[in-house]
């Protein structure tokens, strides 16, 4: 009896440690970061592209028509090839996640040592907005597993992984021209119609909304922030501010620029969103306000709902004002 209890005791003892071994051995999971782009913009957002080899005396531009294709910016300039373009060269385009912030304020000396005073590459980017974004890239890596990059604009150094700028390289390189044996598919003239006056309108809402937001700048107690979001404050709030993905309850009213109302919380009641749930422009304005405040926004097309809109009653890139009260900020 004495021996058979050893014998229990010894094996009990053998398993907590090897419990205790594999428990010890077992780390939480680091927390995510988020990641950082070098810069970051909605794919649907570019109009133009253009990548040039300064060493090599190389460039190519390509420039996306009213039917949405991207097309080489050549007089009557084809159509590039799908198989080769599909859909990843705008995306690709639209920001390289930065793999290191190398430095964020370089000297002139500094962005020689990295390549950036004579690049080997430079891209340059129009957005539908008519905004530009400039982009260098410098020498490889010493590990030659990534390359130095900047924005133009910018004394911060990033590096962006190797596979990024040699899929680019080779666009000017060996460029995406349609294959001369594959016959182009006929266009519906009725769609290509629609496609026109989807476009007519598309510009003609920003126009108005570039002009609008130009008067409205000038009123008394307007910011402008760096995205393009204009605010006027009606009344200061005391409160907390929102922050991460808090959950706010706002009442508010959405109007276009002509007055319309397309949108208004029930009279008399607040809603409830959270802060990862609206769109990019509200959640700029409510990471500013505190409970109680009450403001005036004007959100820009990129901040709003884009080229495509929303519904019947907001078209396609349309400046849109909100009155926003933030009643109360819930953790």
């Amino acid at each position: 009896m004495k021996l058979r209890s050893i014998l229990v005791l010894t094996v009990m003892l053998a398993a907590s440690g090897i419990l205790y071994y594999f428990t010890s051995q077992t780390k939480p999971p680091a927390p995510t970061k988020p990641r950082h782009f070098v810069w970051d913009v909605d794919m649907e957002e570019l109009a133009k592209m253009a990548i040039s080899l300064p060493l090599q005396g190389k460039r190519e531009a390509w420039v996306k028509h009213v039917d949405r294709f991207w097309y080489f910016d050549q007089p009557e300039g084809p159509k590039v090839n799908m198989k080769r373009w599909g859909g990843g060269i705008p995306l690709l385009l639209s920001g390289p996640g930065a793999e290191r912030l190398i430095v964020d304020n370089a000297s002139e000396k500094q962005l020689e040592i990295f390549g950036l005073i004579e690049p080997r590459m430079k891209i340059d980017l129009t957005l539908e907005n008519r905004k530009t974004i400039q982009i260098d890239v410098g020498d490889s890596t010493p590990d030659v597993q990534g390359f130095y990059v900047r924005l133009r604009q910018s004394k911060a150094i990033y590096t962006v992984h190797e596979s990024w700028v040699h899929v680019l390289e080779r666009l000017v390189l060996e460029p995406p021209y349609p294959d001369p044996e594959e016959k182009p598919k006929p266009v519906d003239p009725k769609v290509q119609e629609r496609l026109k006056k989807e476009a007519e309108l598309a510009r003609a809402n920003r126009d108005r909304g570039d002009t609008y937001r130009a008067e409205y700048q000038k009123k008394s107690g307007v910011v402008e922030l760096e995205s393009g979001l204009l605010y006027r404050v009606i009344k200061e709030g005391k409160g907390n501010i929102p922050a991460g993905n808090d959950s706010v309850q706002v009442h508010y009213t959405g109007r276009l620029i002509d007055g319309t109302t397309f949108d208004r919380s029930p009279q008399g009641e607040v809603l409830t969103f959270q802060l990862g749930g609206v769109i990019r422009g509200w959640r700029e304005a409510l990471q500013l306000m505190r409970e109680g405040a009450h403001w005036e926004v004007v959100l820009p097309p990129e901040l709003a709902y884009g080229r495509w809109g929303s519904g019947e009653k907001i078209g396609p890139y349309q400046t849109l004002v909100f009155e926003i009260e933030l009643i109360e900020v819930r953790n």
